[in-house]
């Protein structure tokens, strides 16, 4: 059964878009690789997650699948148990297509490359709001935003691999007229980088490939995409130390923290204070072994949605 996907874009939908701009750094892959990480989160509402993240890379493209556990106190209790959840992404080079699989609801979400203006679609969307937008900005001012990202000249052994330490920090927030106030976050992402881990060369043909169907600035699609899709500035001034961040990622932190500020119009100003999320990823195993795309196909009987 399918359906065609048009005014709205369902939430895994978006998330799917959200994948497409957030693990791309690098013609087909060259061989089968799989990449296994072990992904450990704690976020303000949610508590503790712990997810296995699996992504291989065949000659067909690339597949990534989450399963995750809803480890902390208050979604066990909410739930009754520990809450289990599983997500697929597959980028089908050989049929320029994107495949979500949506587990929970028995539904796939299919994104043709020719269709990933989807994009630009939901930016041309904002003009049907203008109305909203108007309102908004006569109470809200973005505040400027600051990028930092620095390369370490020292090699670092992490899991026996040589890497090399790559630090980067966004600061970005909005003023809110009304109440004079200013709301900002800070995501401060920490990678250590290797060359030197097998099938990292696959990796890199895979996403040049993807990149260039998308038509995505490849440096925005590199190992700090997951700041990088909160940056609306010109990547001009850090463009270098972007380039040189190549590498598989061995370990890799991230931290979010929100900064509210009331009072911008008195003597004494409160700043309250909340780390949002703390995420670690580590690379447990490598696998070279041939991929089995069987178990990419279409799980049977779920609705299928293409993305128009």
């Amino acid at each position: 059964m399918s359906r065609l996907l048009t005014k709205s874009l369902q939430p895994v939908g978006v998330l799917l878009l959200v994948a497409v701009l957030s693990g791309l750094t690098a013609a087909s892959a060259r061989a089968d690789a799989r990449f296994i990480s072990d992904h450990r989160m704690t976020e303000l509402m949610l508590g503790d997650k712990e997810t296995e993240l699996t992504v291989a890379y065949a000659p067909a493209g690339k597949f990534l699948e989450k399963k995750t556990r809803f480890t902390g106190s208050w979604m066990k209790r909410f739930f009754g148990e520990v809450k289990e959840e599983k997500v697929a992404t597959y980028f089908f080079l050989d049929r320029d297509e994107i495949r979500e699989i949506d587990w929970q609801n028995g539904r796939i979400y299919v994104f043709p490359f020719e269709k990933m203006a989807v994009i630009r679609w939901i930016q041309n969307k904002k003009a049907e709001y203008e109305g909203v937008r108007e309102f908004l900005e006569e109470r809200y001012r973005a505040v400027p935003a600051s990028l930092d990202i620095n390369v370490a000249e020292a090699l670092e052994t992490v899991d026996g691999y040589p890497c090399r330490r790559v630090t980067a920090e966004l600061v970005y927030g909005t003023d809110d007229l009304k109440k004079r106030s200013r709301s900002m976050t800070v995501m401060r992402q920490e990678l250590w980088l290797s060359e030197a881990v097998p099938g990292y060369a696959d990796v890199v043909a895979f996403h040049e490939a993807l990149a260039r169907r998308l038509g995505i600035e490849a440096e925005r699609l590199g190992n700090f995409s997951d700041l990088l899709k909160f940056w609306d500035g010109s990547l001009e001034p850090v463009i270098d130390k972007l380039r040189q961040a190549t590498g598989y990622p061995v370990k890799s932190t991230l931290s979010v923290d929100a900064h509210y500020t009331s009072g911008l119009d008195t003597d004494a100003p409160k700043t309250i204070t909340k780390r949002l999320k703390t995420e670690v990823v580590t690379l447990r195993e490598v696998r070279l072994d041939p991929v089995d795309m069987a178990r990419f196909a279409d799980p049977p009987q779920f609705q299928i949605i293409t993305a128009e």
